[in-house]
């Protein structure tokens, strides 16, 4: 049996990946079975395993990369927006995931700060009780060698999707 795809879509809180997840899991479920393994829901599912730490989200993100790994080995293409930014996780997707996509959402700090769409970032005043924001607490490691790189608030979601596909397909054509 192929392996299915994994579209892991990367980037800090705020900066699109659960929208474009949706958008592209919309138009991949046209022709191939896909599966959404958006990190907010996997926090649900694994309930009270995971914190906010450093440590903490380092072993979600593994966890969420076996859970692909699992999922595209049946053949179905996996679509995890996840923000996992530890150069770690990113080297062993890309050594055991077979048709493994990579996507940076590069959305700087600054920006997502003055949108004010994440609550935690506009606490300033409380900053202190923050506990593992990425890119407040800690330096989150952007993807060192993404697939695709988008600079998602000069893209609408349907943009970003037809360049994750067009890459896709070109991939597709080379295997």
């Amino acid at each position: 049996m192929e392996s299915g795809a994994v579209f892991w879509i990367t980037g800090l809180a705020g900066s699109g990946k659960s929208t474009i997840a949706k958008f592209l899991k919309k138009r991949l479920e046209k022709s191939v079975a896909v599966l959404l393994l958006d990190g907010d829901d996997l926090r649900q599912v694994f309930s009270h395993a995971f914190t906010y730490s450093m440590e903490s989200r380092f072993k979600a993100a593994q966890c969420y990369s076996r859970l692909c790994k699992l999922v595209s080995e049946q053949g179905i293409d996996v679509i995890c927006p996840t923000i996992s930014l530890f150069h770690e996780i990113h080297a062993w997707n890309k050594q055991n995931l077979r048709n493994y996509i990579e996507i940076y959402l590069n959305v700087p700090i600054d920006i997502l700060v003055k949108e004010g769409k994440r609550e935690f970032y506009q606490q300033q005043e409380i900053k202190d009780k923050h506990q593992g924001v990425a890119g407040i607490d800690f330096l989150p490691q952007s993807p060192s060698n993404p697939d695709i790189i988008i600079n998602n608030r000069e893209v609408t979601a349907e943009q970003a999707v037809e360049q994750i596909l067009n890459f896709y397909f070109q991939r597709l054509k080379t295997l």
